[in-house]
């Protein structure tokens, strides 16, 4: 499917918690439609985890955007690559921290006025369905200046769209 189109329209199906956090929330692209394989079920749960995290510890009024960007394929390749981030401007998290938060059940330190913070699965999973998918996922990460995850895909092309089948 239009992975493109498919994170878009995740992304934007939490304007009820933008609305009520009055958070800003973009979302930007490199490409306009990308036809590639991918597991719907999964790739959901994944994006569903790294914006649910990034509303989670965003204080209200802050901000989260989603950024798409397609590489094409080097020479000798027969696929590109397609990197998803999901960025806040959240509470941040400790440098020595940042790979535990992949274990499962990993819990870490949140000011007390956080709430939900959570069993500690939901990034254990996102990174093992990362993995189905050929892929990394990886974080930067600072206290108070917020988190950025990239997950890292392959991405073979399976339909070029030509300019005049959009409508």
């Amino acid at each position: 499917g239009d992975i493109i189109q498919f994170t878009r329209d995740i992304t934007f199906s939490f304007s009820d918690i933008v609305e009520k956090k009055q958070t800003d929330l973009s979302f930007g692209t490199n490409i306009e439609h990308l036809e590639i394989y991918f597991d719907r079920d999964k790739m959901e749960k994944i994006l569903f985890n790294l914006l649910s995290n990034a509303f989670k510890y965003t204080p209200g009024k802050g901000r989260v955007d989603v950024q798409l960007a397609y590489e094409e394929p080097v020479e000798g390749q027969n696929h590109g690559t397609l990197n998803i981030q999901v960025s806040d401007s959240g509470i941040g998290i400790p440098a020595d921290q940042h790979e535990r938060i992949f274990e499962r059940f990993f819990q870490s330190e949140v000011p007390a006025e956080m709430v939900n913070q959570g069993t500690g699965i939901g990034l254990a999973i996102t990174r093992e369905f990362v993995k189905l998918h050929n892929g990394t996922v990886t974080v930067r990460s600072e206290p108070e200046k917020g988190t950025c995850f990239t997950v890292s895909l392959p991405a073979r092309k399976i339909y070029q769209q030509s300019p005049q089948a959009e409508d």
